[in-house]
């Protein structure tokens, strides 16, 4: 059984770091390599944050080796690379779907994202049911509902939960 979505590390791929030469893959610069994955073990028993600072901490090392040389560091697609390998939060644990490219190279696509969709979803929900909650609790909704077996028409519908995308 092959899982499909895998814990990882993922960095996104700069030639200064990683290197190219003939035999990459042409649209290896718009990709995130895998640094290494992560097994469940190591994700309870938190071995990953050691690497978590290693990659931190060597790409610290080599900004300041690149600013001593006097070089940019850019990327040839991604205009603020810089602020992205020099912010804290670049340097986590992603839920990935692992490929490798026709350069042998191990990529990752990144699908963390989804879980802040749900989440954002979820809250807003959930900010609804409380809205109608407190107009239900009020005297005025549950007379109403004493007497015609319905609530007010604001207080009707409970927000329920489904992934369809607005």
């Amino acid at each position: 059984m092959s899982v499909k979505y895998k814990l990882a590390i993922c960095n996104i791929f700069n030639n200064d770091v990683h290197g190219y030469d003939n035999y990459s893959s042409s649209n290896i610069h718009s990709q995130y390599l895998i640094y290494t994955i992560i097994d469940i073990e190591e994700f309870y028993n938190d071995d990953y944050k050691d690497l978590i600072n290693n990659i931190k901490n060597g790409y610290k090392r080599w900004i300041l080796f690149m600013k001593n040389q006097n070089n940019i560091i850019s990327h040839p697609t991604i205009r603020n690379y810089y602020d992205i390998i020099n912010a804290e939060t670049s340097y986590k644990i992603d839920i990935i779907q692992e490929d490798t490219l026709s350069g042998g190279e191990q990529v990752g696509y990144i699908k963390t994202f989804w879980i802040k969709i749900i989440q954002r979803r979820w809250r807003k929900i959930y900010n609804e049911r409380k809205k109608i909650l407190k107009i239900r609790q009020s005297v005025f909704s549950i007379r109403e509902k004493q007497m015609t077996g319905k609530w007010p028409k604001e207080a009707r519908n409970w927000p329920k939960f489904n992934l369809e995308l607005k």
